[in-house]
């Protein structure tokens, strides 16, 4: 509840993004998520999906330096990982064409790609 702070953090979690990017490594993160109920312009219900981050801003910001942001499913006993925003949805795949994956799927195209990068 320190909001004066707040911006303090924003700018650290930036900071962290950038450096974990110029690692050039593989890195995955996960965050809560929160369920944000809106209403739209002619009274419509919308249910949203969203990494946990208070401040708007700051979520697009922070995400907006990851390549790759999706959000885990479980439909049936089946887990699968959505790579495309809908309307309920944040997501984003800059890497390649997928729109969903399996979690256990999610880094094989990455992997490929730093092997051509290697071998060239």
């Amino acid at each position: 509840n320190n909001y004066d702070i707040y911006p303090l953090l924003q700018s650290f979690f930036a900071e962290l993004a950038n450096l974990l990017r110029e690692t050039g490594k593989t890195i995955y993160v996960t965050a809560w998520e929160s369920v944000i109920d809106e209403t739209d312009p002619v009274g419509g219900k919308l249910t949203r999906f969203m990494p946990s981050i208070k401040n708007e801003i700051a979520r697009n910001s922070f995400l907006g330096l990851f390549d790759v942001v999706g959000r885990i499913t479980n439909v049936k006993g089946k887990r699968s990982i959505q790579l495309a925003s809908d309307q309920q949805t944040y997501a984003k795949n800059r890497l390649d064409n997928r729109l969903e994956t399996l979690p256990e799927n999610l880094f094989e195209t990455v992997k490929e790609e730093k092997t051509e990068e290697k071998a060239s």
